[in-house]
């Protein structure tokens, strides 16, 4: 047992393709490619965007949305998980997004310092960053190579949603299978655990644009964990709007019906509550949720009433002294 513990854990080098002219431009030896580096099943990478936060990406292997070439065992890791996130949290304070240059500060250059970090090995391989050294050259012809290339080291906002938090960045990639909707939604879920409800609704809104990949039950679970975190947050337009598109997809699930009455109640449309909970009641004749939901509503109603009666009263009484 000690001997395996002695070995480490593997580090990986992920190397993807460029882009659909990366085969051509790699016949004339300056191939464009991007690198990311994978240890404790955690793929870290770098990428540009125009804010001040960290520009180092989280996701698990296989999510980049790039044609791998190739993984390429660099060495094993002495430093513990825990170890490993220290480091990387020291690295967000450096590689921030803002900084990002595709010939001096690019996401190769991130990945063999990170390598070096780990490993305590200079290895990388020469051919992947052979681009930068045609600076002049490349100055003048990024933006149409972008453009060829397919947009490879500028992070898109349509397909992705990046949520920052402790200075750490999560990259919500668009959901387009069933295991991406399960690591956005594992994201959201360990931002719920810590009260972080902003960062856990954008990933759980994230998992609902696509549901179409996930179970009902599921599904259901997200919807319910999204409008607790608009209820913390006292969203209550978010909150509705989210819970009618649950009945939608739901028609007969009674807990979308009580958060919407809630978030009716809260803005003081009362006659709209009622009329969920009175839905609800029908679904679940049983369900003493239902009953305590309708007796909270009420008591807000009473509140509600009282408190327009007392201006009402108060203004009448300023008006009989002037």
């Amino acid at each position: 047992m000690e001997a395996e513990e002695a070995k480490g854990e593997p580090v990986y080098l992920k190397v993807y393709s460029g882009g659909k002219w990366n085969c051509l431009l790699n016949f004339f030896g300056i191939g464009i490619y991007h690198t990311g580096v994978e240890v404790y099943k955690q793929e870290y990478w770098y990428g540009g965007h125009d804010g001040n936060t960290t520009g180092i990406m989280r996701t698990s292997p296989g999510e980049v949305d790039l044609q791998l070439e190739e993984s390429i065992l660099i060495g094993n890791t002495m430093m513990s998980y825990k170890e490993v996130l220290g480091e990387m949290s020291h690295l967000d304070r450096t590689w921030t997004g803002s900084e990002y240059e595709p010939f001096s500060r690019n996401c190769n250059n991130f990945s063999k310092e990170l390598i070096c970090r780990l490993c305590q090995s200079h290895y990388f391989p020469p051919y992947i960053n052979r681009f930068v050294l045609l600076k002049p050259l490349f100055k003048i012809w990024y933006a149409p190579l972008q453009r060829l290339c397919g947009g490879l080291v500028k992070l898109k906002p349509q397909d992705i949603v990046i949520v920052v938090r402790n200075n750490t960045s999560y990259k919500l990639q668009k959901i387009n299978s069933e295991r991406d909707f399960m690591n956005t939604k594992e994201i959201a879920d360990s931002f719920y655990m810590v009260n972080a409800y902003k960062e856990a609704l954008t990933g759980y809104e994230t998992c609902i644009a696509g549901r179409g990949f996930a179970n009902p039950n599921t599904v259901q679970h997200v919807y319910t964990a999204a409008g607790n975190c608009c209820l913390r947050l006292a969203k209550y337009a978010d909150m509705e709007r989210l819970m009618t598109l649950c009945i939608k997809d739901f028609p007969a699930f009674t807990p979308a019906y009580l958060k919407r009455a809630r978030a009716y109640a809260a803005v003081k449309r009362f006659s709209d509550a009622h009329k969920d909970l009175g839905k609800a009641k029908e679904l679940e004749p049983e369900n003493l949720l239902v009953d305590e939901e309708m007796r909270r509503v009420e008591a807000m109603q009473k509140l509600a009433q009282a408190k327009l009666l007392m201006c009402i009263v108060c203004s009448t009484v300023l008006c009989n002294k002037s």
